[in-house]
């Protein structure tokens, strides 16, 4: 059988992980942009989150107790790195106060989700069709529906103020970039929304493997955007 979800999500941690490594140096460069550095933080923690030791852990192993452990604490770290995602337009905009309590309830939120889920803990249940197998964790259909409003409300508010700063600039260069990572961060809202909402509680394997397309389309959109040049 072919873990084609777990491969995905292997693919989603290495383009994470790159978005990350081009961020840390650009913040080395110019350590007094506290942007820079939470952006850094937030792709830093997806490549953790989509890593073969959490989302991709069936290429780790099949046990459906260490497969359980792995996703149960998923949720958990994406929190975590949504808690910088959301302070990046706070701390542009100098909203201090916000800023504080948005990052404090993320991290109060990821925590409470971790005891949540390993209070329900029960084995993940796996699924097979025709040649592919993959694996989904009896996580509490609450945590998944928060979790699936949640997640395209930061990413639309983000998207929001990365299109308005772009134009503002009135600069090409800065324009495209920002409808590149725009449209990538709005992808992966939208794969939040097909996972944790449609996807995963039907135990659909089109819509969990529609989910990994989702955000490799917009994770690669994002590289596009850091990287493009005048």
């Amino acid at each position: 059988m072919i873990p084609t979800v777990a491969l995905g999500h292997l693919i989603s941690s290495l383009v994470s992980f790159s978005i990350a490594w081009k961020l840390y140096r650009s913040w080395q460069k110019n350590k007094d942009s506290k942007p820079l550095n939470y952006f850094f933080k937030f792709f830093l923690l997806l490549g953790v989150n989509w890593s073969p030791l959490v989302n991709a852990s069936p290429l780790i192993s099949k046990n459906p107790y260490f497969l359980a452990i792995a996703h149960d604490l998923a949720i958990p770290v994406l929190y975590l790195a949504m808690a910088y995602l959301i302070i990046v337009p706070l701390q542009l905009l100098h909203w201090f106060k916000l800023k504080k309590i948005f990052y404090y309830l993320f991290i109060l939120m990821a925590v409470a989700i971790a005891i949540i889920n390993l209070w329900n803990f029960k084995p993940a249940l796996s699924f097979t069709t025709d040649n592919y197998i993959y694996w989904i964790a009896n996580i509490p259909p609450q945590v998944r529906a928060v979790t699936g409003l949640i997640t395209p409300a930061v990413a639309l508010t983000v998207v929001e103020f990365f299109i308005l700063e772009g134009f503002l600039t009135r600069q090409k260069y800065f324009i495209i970039s920002s409808l590149l990572i725009s449209l990538g961060v709005l992808l992966m809202g939208m794969a939040s929304v097909t996972h944790f909402l449609l996807g995963a509680p039907r135990g659909s394997f089109s819509l969990v493997a529609l989910t990994s397309v989702l955000v490799n389309g917009g994770l690669l959109l994002i590289l596009e955007g850091i990287y493009y040049k005048k």
